[in-house]
């Protein structure tokens, strides 16, 4: 211990000396007695606390939501997207060129069904011909169209061919004959060529029966269904062309007339391609009154939607979408699905909940969602 004078003579405060103070005990050196020494707190790192209550901010904070950041086809921006920047930061930052979103999985091309284009028959050639415009415009909306006249159903296919070739070339398309006249024509390879690259295929008039004989199953039926599901090629039929294009069709002349005898010659109906499941075609049907032969038709087969066209009038059918009707005649829809049917091999058949849909030009009819089928349009 040292001591020194004050100013007064007064000793001052004693102070300790360096030497002879004892040694301070580390708080991380145990005492004697086993823990920490009495009195002494333990010594905390720098920042632990600010670090733990940020690691318990990140555990019970939701994790920040990031959106991708899009590429450019041209020029890849430096750091980080316009879009995840602040706006005072976006702002400072000159306009990126050319940014396009691009997803990150590879979309493939996704097919498109062509529409179908039914015909009543005897539709107008002339300088009008609003139903075969109204057939152009679904192939080609913008541009020149290219159209495959098929003949197979005709007695007299080069006189079709010149007729619809003048119609077609009259209104900026271009024609191509595809002459199917036995069944080895609808197997040639030079008939694919043909149909490989067009637009629109109209099935002109004529029987029914031979045109669904000469196709069905052959190759050109099977490039022609591939083109319509994945290529949307448009499939037109006028009369006899129309009635193919359903999955049964009317066979012969019988029960053209208003009566509701039935057509006892078969119970048997011909099968068409079936590019319309479920659903029978009949045409010229105000004109030659076939009303009654539809009823008998869609009646059988556990029940069929029947569709009658007038001439001159067409039904524009995109499948599972919509239903339009084009032209000066009207649309006859009929549900048989649910008929319950008595008397059959009598002169007088009955028949009972019966769906009757008529349509005039210009009626739209849209597919409801969820419904499958030809169905999907009918309330």
């Amino acid at each position: 211990m040292r001591q020194h004078d004050g100013p007064s003579g007064r000793p001052r405060a004693t102070t300790a000396c360096r030497c002879d103070r004892a040694p301070r005990r580390r708080p991380s050196q145990p005492h004697a007695g086993g823990g920490m020494a009495p009195g002494v707190a333990p010594k905390r790192r720098a920042g632990g606390s600010a670090v733990r209550r940020r690691k318990f901010r990140q555990l019970l904070l939701p994790p920040k939501r990031t959106r991708p950041t899009p590429r450019c086809t041209d020029a890849v921006p430096q750091g980080r997207h316009r879009d995840c920047l602040t706006p005072w930061q976006a702002a400072a930052r000159p306009p990126l060129p050319c940014v396009q979103s691009i997803s990150m999985t590879t979309t493939r091309h996704r097919p498109r069904t062509g529409a179908l284009v039914a015909i009543g028959g005897n539709e107008d050639k002339t300088q009008d011909a609003a139903v075969l415009k109204a057939a152009l415009h679904e192939a080609a909306p913008a541009g020149t169209p290219t159209v495959a006249v098929v003949t197979a159903a005709s007695r007299e296919p080069r006189s079709q061919w010149h007729t619809y070739r003048e119609t077609f070339e009259a209104h900026g398309a271009r024609a191509c004959w595809v002459d199917i006249r036995d069944r080895a024509d609808a197997d040639c390879p030079r008939r694919l060529e043909q149909l490989a690259g067009v637009d629109l295929l109209l099935f002109t008039g004529g029987d029914q029966g031979r045109l669904a004989r000469l196709l069905h199953g052959s190759a050109v039926h099977r490039l022609l269904v591939r083109r319509w599901r994945d290529d949307g090629l448009v499939i037109a039929g006028t009369s006899a062309g129309a009635s193919v294009l359903g999955a049964w069709m009317p066979g012969g002349r019988a029960n053209e007339g208003g009566d509701m005898a039935p057509d006892t010659s078969s119970d048997a109906i011909p099968r068409g391609l079936a590019l319309l499941p479920g659903v029978v075609i009949d045409q010229h049907f105000s004109k030659r009154g076939r009303l009654a032969r539809l009823l008998d038709l869609s009646s059988r087969q556990g029940g069929l939607i029947g569709m009658g066209i007038d001439e001159d009038t067409a039904a524009i059918v995109h499948p599972g979408v919509s239903l339009t009707v084009v032209g000066s005649g009207s649309v006859t829809l009929v549900d048989c699905r649910a008929t319950h049917v008595s008397g059959k091999g009598k002169p007088v058949v009955s028949l009972r909940q019966v769906s009757f849909h008529r349509g005039e030009a210009g009626a739209v009819l849209k597919a409801r969602p969820g419904a499958a089928g030809f169905a999907a349009f009918l309330p």
